[in-house]
């Protein structure tokens, strides 16, 4: 509430209606405020700069209550701190989720699936979108998994999977015929050594592009 009453005498309308709500949906507390611009006396409360000032009023009220700093739009900082590298939790949650769910997929269907399970939506078309929980929508190719790096790596883990079926295929066929003292078939040692470096340059690939 005091912060609340704060931002309305910062931002000129402490004495014109208004309404804060407290909310937690996306899993930290932060405030929505609501306000009539329009004053009992009917003059009109300026909106001129009214981003540049919020920035203003959020960054002194970290520092008043002890709560995490973070920093304000690029366009308000100063210039040795526009870039220094920010962290977006909401994206850095959905890179994980989508390298997670890559990993265990092997088609398009399957990754689908799975990301929606962690509770996304996806939009697909010349590219790729994500949609969360709270309605928030993040383009793939923002988080560092556009369209097609997506279907390339589903591709390599496809064609993983079956380099490792035709590499346990020959292992079993030259186990029996060792048991049955035959020769050994499937062109030997060399042809399942190719496989199983197959399969490593395959699993080196896919874990570069995750």
């Amino acid at each position: 509430m005091e912060m609340a009453k704060q931002c309305a005498k910062e931002m000129g309308f402490e004495k014109n209606q208004f309404i804060a709500v407290s909310h937690m949906d996306t899993g930290h507390q932060h405030l929505h405020i609501v306000a009539n611009r329009v004053g009992y006396d009917g003059k009109v409360v300026s909106d001129s700069q009214n981003y540049k000032k919020i920035a203003a009023f959020c960054r002194q009220t970290e520092l008043k209550y002890n709560l995490k700093q973070v920093l304000s739009p690029r366009k308000y900082l100063k210039p040795d701190q526009r870039n220094i590298p920010r962290l977006d939790t909401r994206k850095e949650k959905l890179k994980t989720n989508i390298k997670e769910c890559l990993s265990d997929s092997k088609s398009f269907i399957e990754f689908e699936i799975k990301i929606k399970e962690r509770g996304y939506e996806i939009i697909k078309g010349r590219g790729i979108s994500f949609i969360d929980k709270q309605a928030v929508k993040v383009k793939g190719s923002e988080v560092d998994y556009s369209i097609q790096k997506i279907e390339k790596i589903l591709a390599l883990q496809h064609q993983l999977q079956k380099v490792r079926e035709d590499k346990l295929l020959q292992e079993q066929s030259r186990k029996l015929q060792q048991l049955q003292k035959q020769p050994v078939g499937f062109g030997g040692c060399q042809e399942v050594y190719d496989l199983k470096q197959h399969e490593n340059l395959l699993s080196k690939t896919i874990e570069q592009l995750l």
